[in-house]
């Protein structure tokens, strides 16, 4: 495969990542409140959740390695750290997912809970780092790099509020903070969006949100 077409097939992995990422927080609050008052299960261990997660994931590993290209043409040294955190990362939590699906450790408990957040910390870095390179690339890079700097960093969050039990129940009020935090991680859509149409179609982004 060359260097161009590998770079076409990460903006479309991009692209499928910008649409199971919304998908995967409206099946966490869809769960949630299908349960009465604050007595919901976990719900980053729900099929619903795990099912997109399983996908999320392949597509970002897909993503990791085809937009090194864009990445390594700005930053050969840091691109090749950023490739070894994406690619980990994503498989990371992959194999957690895996764990989940074979009937292994609640979500929180032991070694399960360590492992999902250093991947779901690994995927944040790679998105942090994406947007990095982009952000010192120039004006019209740099406003595809700040959506990344913010959606990752709402997705740090999100991970240690999952790990810790911190910042509330998603879904159940509306108003819990990891509700917040779980919109900010949202910024990497429209990241991940203006990645792919930069690389597939050559557009780079003016002003607005898309």
């Amino acid at each position: 495969m060359t260097a161009d077409r590998r770079l076409r097939v990460g903006g479309w992995a991009a692209l499928l990542v910008a649409i199971l990422a919304p998908l995967q927080v409206i099946a966490i609050w869809l769960y949630a409140g299908s349960f009465p008052g604050l007595t919901s299960p976990d719900p980053w261990t729900s099929e619903p959740y795990l099912a997109f997660d399983v996908a999320r994931l392949i597509a970002v590993l897909i993503a990791v390695v085809g937009l090194d290209g864009l990445f390594r043409s700005r930053d050969a040294d840091v691109a090749r750290r950023l490739l070894a955190v994406g690619v980990s990362g994503a498989v990371i939590g992959f194999a957690a997912d895996g764990w989940i699906f074979l009937g292994g450790a609640g979500h929180a408990e032991g070694a399960y809970g360590l492992i999902d957040l250093a991947a779901d910390l690994l995927v944040a870095a790679w998105f942090v780092g994406g947007g990095l390179i982009l952000l010192t690339s120039g004006r019209q890079l740099a406003r595809i790099g700040w959506t990344a700097i913010l959606g990752g960093a709402g997705q740090v969050l999100t991970a240690l509020c999952v790990a810790t039990g911190f910042g509330g129940i998603p879904g159940i009020s509306g108003t819990a903070l990891i509700d917040w935090f779980l919109l900010i991680g949202l910024f990497v859509v429209v990241y991940l969006v203006r990645v792919w149409r930069y690389v597939v179609g050559g557009r780079l982004p003016g002003p607005g949100i898309v």
